[in-house]
C-alpha cells in the first residue's frame, strides 16, 4: 500500500486530465467547466513523480523503505510540494 497505491494514483488522474479534456470537444457547452475539474487531476498527477522513485519494482520500493532516512526523505519532498 505505501508504494502502489501512490504510483497508480499519478496514472490515475493523468488519465482523468485526458478524458475531460477530450470531453471538452464533445460538450462544448460545458468545456470551461472540464477544463477547471481537470486542473486538480493535474496537479496531483504532477506531483507522482515524488512517490514513484520504484517505478513498478517492489522488491526495491520495498528494500528501500526499510531505511529510515529515505522514509524522511519522501515524508519532507512530499510535505514541500504541498
Amino acid at each position: 500500500m505505501v508504494h502502489s497505491d501512490p504510483c497508480v494514483m499519478p496514472v490515475s488522474r493523468r488519465s482523468a486530465v485526458h478524458f475531460l479534456r477530450a470531453q471538452t470537444v464533445e460538450v462544448p457547452k460545458v468545456a470551461a467547466f472540464l477544463r477547471l475539474a481537470a486542473d486538480p487531476y493535474k496537479r496531483v498527477a504532477q506531483e507522482g513523480w515524488y512517490v514513484r522513485l520504484w517505478k513498478a519494482d517492489m522488491a526495491l520500493a520495498q528494500d528501500s523503505l526499510k531505511d529510515t532516512a529515505t522514509r524522511q526523505d519522501i515524508a519532507t519532498t512530499c510535505t514541500r510540494g504541498q
